[in-house]
């Protein structure tokens, strides 16, 4: 009789073992599931971004670029590089030995080294630019193409930033940042971001 009692103890001591670690199993799983659906990680996880303005330009007007009396140009383009951190834990900045780089239709225009800045972390920060071109050719079917986008007034270039990120033991690598600005007028373009290896 009192081994009977003995076995039945035993079953419900295991039984209350299995059913706490069953209420344990469904608080942790309840518990993750809220953490990893109802918290907004977006907050914390987005990149900075970086946005480009081009402000002032010389040596690309109509009348430079429009028929055959400069053979080559000699552009100058201020620029306004713009970073919004206002997603990010860490400073986002802009390294030394950072350059800027204008192209036309994959033409070269001119380059120019930018001035190393940060934006603090859920801050905005704003860095210029000078870039320049001396003596640049462009091929005919360009030049036309550009001078009818002048005179509209709907011009556009493509604005490469080259950053330097580090290094490892085998290379070195750059984050280059691309966008497309309007010569004349129009909002900061958003730069698209990409990391390649370093040509030095």
């Amino acid at each position: 009789m009192s081994g009977q009692n003995g076995d039945e103890r035993v079953r419900c001591r295991d039984l209350l073992i299995v059913l706490l670690i069953a209420v344990l199993v469904a608080v942790m799983c309840g518990g993750l599931y809220f953490l990893v659906e109802k918290t907004d990680w977006r907050d914390h996880s987005q990149p900075p971004q970086y946005s480009i303005s081009i402000t002032g330009v010389a040596g690309l007007d109509v009348d430079d670029v429009a028929g055959d009396r400069h053979p080559t140009l000699s552009p100058v383009f201020n620029l306004t590089l713009r970073i919004s951190n206002t997603r990010d834990e860490y400073q986002a900045c802009v390294p030394e030995l950072s350059m800027a780089s204008v192209f036309y239709g994959d033409a070269f225009l001119g380059k120019g080294s930018v001035g190393a800045f940060c934006a603090e972390a859920k801050g905005e920060r704003e860095g210029r630019a000078r870039v320049w071109g001396q003596d640049v050719a462009l091929p005919r079917f360009l030049r036309d193409q550009l001078a009818g986008e002048l005179q509209r007034g709907d011009a556009a270039v493509d604005v490469v930033l080259k950053m330097p990120s580090g290094c490892n033991m085998v290379s070195c690598f750059d984050t280059v940042l691309i966008c497309k600005a309007r010569i004349r007028g129009g909002p900061p373009s958003l730069m698209s971001v990409s990391v390649v290896k370093s040509q030095h």
